[in-house]
């Protein structure tokens, strides 16, 4: 058979067939490939929330940026399974969010700022700095809102986590076995 193949590939009807394949791949193939928005694509769906790959790359950027370190490529990102954590991460956010949802658990305005305004990082000699909020807000590429969201995310979990586990203390002999205590 691939005798019959090798033959046959090099007659002219061949090369016009093969020309007709290429060129229709790259007239209606490669042409909807470019024109693709792939920030679009939802990777996973928890609950009526979709992750969209957009999200796992801003989430990515966002700790890159943390720990600054913008310069790894996409390869070593891999590598380092950054994109797998950062896409459970996420997963694990949409499940909790839908969690808190169900639950009706909110956490009121006034609490969200007041927690915000006693954060010690947007506080000049021990009173609120609204220039410091907005200077931290521009180096974390974020907005206002989203970061109050975020805060009240945080808040919520925060609270739900310690109800739920209360004054649990882990034994000390383990800590010791972890090397976290001695």
């Amino acid at each position: 058979m691939l005798n019959f193949i090798r033959k046959h590939s090099q007659s002219w009807f061949a090369k016009i067939i093969l020309l007709l394949v290429i060129a229709s791949f790259g007239i209606w193939g490669v042409g909807d490939f470019s024109r693709q928005n792939d920030s679009d694509i939802t990777i996973a769906v928890v609950g009526d929330k979709e992750l969209t790959k957009a999200e796992v790359f801003k989430h990515i950027q966002n700790q890159l940026q943390r720990f600054q370190m913008n310069n790894l490529s996409p390869e070593i990102l891999e590598q380092l399974g950054i994109v797998q954590m950062s896409v459970q991460f996420l997963i694990n956010e949409l499940v909790l969010k839908n969690i808190l949802g169900s639950l009706n658990f909110y956490i009121p305005d006034e609490v969200v700022m007041q927690d915000i305004v006693s954060d010690p990082t947007f506080q000049i000699y021990d009173r609120f700095s609204e220039q410091t909020l907005k200077l931290y807000l521009k180096q974390q590429n974020i907005s206002e809102d989203d970061f109050i969201d975020q805060r009240r995310f945080e808040l919520s979990r925060n609270h739900l986590t310690e109800s739920l586990l209360g004054d649990m203390k882990i034994p000390n002999d383990i800590l010791v076995y972890h090397g976290l205590y001695s």
